[in-house]
This record gives structure tokens, C-alpha cells and sequence, in this order.
């Protein structure tokens, strides 16, 4: 019962916070987005109401694959292709700005914890591709366990802090040294915005259209999965229905489905009070001071030569923004980021570059701890 009242509150709540959008400058100040992840963040740090953690684990798991495909399906890939240069030369720079943080806070930290060099390159590799590139980076290295959960539990804390961080005040701090997003080379990535004056019979249409193309592609990515790995492979089935999504965006009857992309949204909302959630602080408590220390340092000297890259390259501010989000977070993270900028256009230059992260991130993980191993 427990259960089922949780999963009605964080898909009821989104609602409200849009109702209330409408309705408070305060709140739309803030945003639904940043509102979801603040609650969700109260409900994990409460004693009152005991939060089941794995319920909310397996809701961020259904979420966003949902969600994706929900974005994609109004998008115009081929008018996306003008933004494509400056976006690829980002995240390229963010690269590099990760593996320069994660080499030089390894060389400051390598007289405090005792292979540093496999630390390094786990958080390369989840930085640059995701969670499972940590885990397969763990893996060739030969990583004790303990380590893993360690080095994970200060990456969740570190990193749900920095999302906080990039919800709410990420875009206009950006704003302040580097150039705007040009709206006008964008303006015909979407068909067109999404129409108010369309009867409500025929929204409820097109978001069970929506929903149900959504499912198939979902269900699809994940059943080649199975008769490919015999197991559900994150990577392939995000980059599987990304593309499957992509393909049913070039019809215009798909990309005509106005309710879509605001479906992808609220979903992304539930992905939100849901992955707030599971950030218990009290983890600082549990997490060995120097790990979390190194963790933290990796994360700010890469924020720190990520910008600076990109204020010499004259990256603009929602461009430079979705690439570092796009590696430091995974493609899962690129809608909540996208919506607190409103700036639906950026979502494929997010999910495309996080897709590539996917792809480099055990390699340039892995080179950087074997770099760092020679070294010391």
C-alpha cells in the first residue's frame, strides 16, 4: 500500500506543481523541474514518511527510456544539423576538461588514498559515459568492491548537489560570459509549438498515440536486447530507441503529435522527485572524507576548465551547459536540464553527445588510468 501511495504522490505532484506555475511568480521562478528535484530531495532527508529507495530506482529506470522518444518525436533532425559543429566541438572540450581534472586531483590525492589511479579513471569513465562505464572501468581494474560502493555513494552526493546547482542557477551564471543561444538558427528544429486551441478529445488522442508509439519503441529496444545479450544492456536500448525515435521524427504526422513533447516532460518531472529521492545526505557520514574530497575536486576542476574552454572557443551558454550535463550526467539527465533552460531545441545536441559518452567513456576512462599509473 506503501508502494502505491508513493507512486500516485510522485505522478500526482508534477501536476500540481504546474497548476501552481500558472499561478505564483515564485514558483515559475523556480520551475517545475527545480521544485520536483527539491521535494524529491525532502523526501529522502525526512524521518516521518519512510521513502522506499528501490521503488524509486526502478521509477528513474522506467522513466526516462519513456521519456525519450516522447522528446524526439516533434524534432527536426535535419534543421538540428546546423547546431551540430559547435555542439560536437563541446562536449570534445568537456572531455578534456574531465580526464585534465580527474589526472591532476589524482596526482594532488596520490600520497592520501592508495590506488588512486583506478579512482581516476572510475570517475573518467562515469563522467565522460555513465554508470556503467564505472562499472566495466571497475571491473578491467581489478576494483574491490568496498571501493566501488565508496567512490560511488561521494559521486551521488557530490553530483546531486552540482544537479541542484545547474537546475537553478546553472543558465544565468553561464549568461554572464558566454554568448546566448541563437533561437533564430534553431527556430525550425520543431515543427511547430505546441497548440492550445486543439480540442481536448483530440489531445487525449494524440497522447495515447504518443504513449503507445513511445511504448513500442521501448519495448522493442528492450526485447533486441535480450535476443542480442541476453540481458538488458542500458546503453544499447538508450541508443537503440534514441535512433528509433530520430527515424519516426522525420514523418510529419509523428513530429505533428503536439502532445508529446509535454508528456516527455512530465515523465521527466516523475524522473526528478524520484532520483531527488535516493540523494540522502546523511551519506557524507558513511563516505571516507578523502574519496569524497577527491570526488569533489574532480567535479569542480572540470566544471571549472569546461567553461573556460568554451569562453575561448565562443561556445554559447545553452550549448556549453547540455554537452557538460550530457557527460557528466548520461543522456537521462538531458531533459530536466533542457526544460529548466526552455530551450527544447538543445535536447538532441544532450542526447546525442551523451550517447557518444556512452561509446568513449571506458577508453578514455582507461587511458587516463594508465596514465596516471606510469606517472606515479
Amino acid at each position: 500500500m506503501k508502494d502505491i501511495i508513493q507512486i500516485v504522490l510522485f505522478g500526482c505532484l508534477p501536476a500540481v506543481f504546474l497548476w501552481a506555475e500558472k499561478r505564483s511568480r515564485l514558483v515559475a521562478l523556480l520551475g517545475a523541474v527545480m521544485l520536483c528535484y527539491g521535494v524529491g530531495l525532502l523526501f529522502g532527508n525526512q524521518h516521518f514518511v519512510i521513502v522506499n529507495t528501490e521503488l524509486s530506482k526502478s521509477l528513474t529506470e522506467m522513466t526516462v527510456p519513456l521519456a525519450i522518444p516522447l522528446l524526439l518525436f516533434s524534432v527536426d533532425i535535419r534543421a538540428w544539423l546546423k547546431l551540430a559543429k559547435k555542439t560536437i566541438l563541446s562536449f570534445l572540450l568537456s572531455l578534456i576538461a574531465i580526464a585534465a581534472s580527474a589526472t591532476i586531483s589524482g596526482l594532488i590525492f596520490s600520497k592520501y588514498i592508495p590506488d588512486i589511479w583506478k579512482m581516476a579513471g572510475m570517475l573518467v569513465g562515469v563522467y565522460t559515459g555513465g554508470t556503467p562505464n564505472m562499472s566495466a572501468i571497475g571491473m578491467a581494474l581489478e576494483v574491490k568492491n568496498e571501493i566501488f560502493v565508496v567512490l560511488s555513494a561521494s559521486d551521488l552526493l557530490v553530483c546531486g548537489i552540482y544537479f541542484f546547482i545547474v537546475l537553478s542557477i546553472g543558465q544565468r551564471v553561464l549568461l554572464k560570459f558566454l554568448p546566448a543561444f541563437d533561437k533564430e538558427a534553431a527556430h525550425n528544429i520543431f515543427l511547430d509549438e505546441s497548440k492550445n486551441d486543439l480540442p481536448f478529445i483530440k489531445k487525449i488522442q494524440q497522447a495515447v498515440a504518443s504513449l503507445a508509439l513511445s511504448g513500442a519503441i521501448l519495448g522493442t529496444s528492450a526485447l533486441l536486447s535480450f535476443l542480442i545479450f541476453h540481458r538488458i544492456s542500458v546503453p544499447f536500448v538508450i541508443m537503440l530507441l534514441t535512433t528509433l525515435a530520430i527515424a519516426t521524427s522525420f514523418s510529419k504526422k509523428i513530429r505533428a503529435l503536439d502532445t508529446s513533447y509535454f508528456l516527455g516532460q512530465y515523465v521527466l518531472f516523475i524522473f526528478c522527485i524520484s532520483l531527488g529521492s535516493m540523494a540522502n545526505i546523511s551519506l557524507i557520514v558513511n563516505v571516507g572524507m578523502e574519496i569524497l574530497l577527491f570526488t569533489t575536486l574532480v567535479v569542480v576542476l572540470a566544471v571549472v576548465f569546461h567553461f573556460i574552454l568554451a569562453y575561448f572557443a565562443k561556445i554559447d551558454a545553452d550549448t556549453a551547459l547540455i554537452t557538460h550535463v550530457a557527460a557528466i550526467y548520461g543522456p537521462a539527465f538531458i531533459g530536466p536540464v533542457a526544460d529548466s533552460m526552455r530551450n527544447r531545441a538543445i535536447v538532441v545536441s544532450g542526447l546525442t553527445t551523451g550517447l557518444i559518452g556512452y561509446a568513449v567513456g571506458n577508453y578514455v576512462g582507461l587511458a587516463v588510468a594508465y596514465l596516471l599509473k606510469l606517472v606515479l
